[in-house]
């Protein structure tokens, strides 16, 4: 993780993440993820399958037994993904 937050910062990109607000959610300290900024959903109102979105894909993955990964390729679907994320990002909370 650090090397991928080290590639971040190096290469400008910021990264924002919503997560479930609840007192043992992990979080990286600001210090190791300087371009990472997080906000806070209530757990009902949390999908806790991870779901990245960069540029033309996205990529919906599930941390069960056994991991599974998709991706998808497709501007707009990338898009629509994107503009969720946006309306999600505005009802987060900045507090954990």
């Amino acid at each position: 993780m650090k090397q991928l937050f080290r590639d971040l910062k190096k290469n400008k990109i910021k990264e924002r993440v919503i997560t479930a607000k609840k007192k043992d959610v992990f979080l990286f300290d600001k210090n190791v993820a300087q371009t990472t900024e997080y906000r806070f959903l209530e757990e009902k109102q949390f999908n806790p399958t991870n779901t990245f979105v960069y540029g033309d894909a996205i990529t919906i993955v599930s941390w069960g037994t056994p991991i599974t990964a998709i991706m998808i390729r497709n501007a707009t679907i990338a898009e629509t993904y994107k503009n969720h994320f946006e309306y999600l990002w505005k009802m987060a909370s900045k507090n954990l």
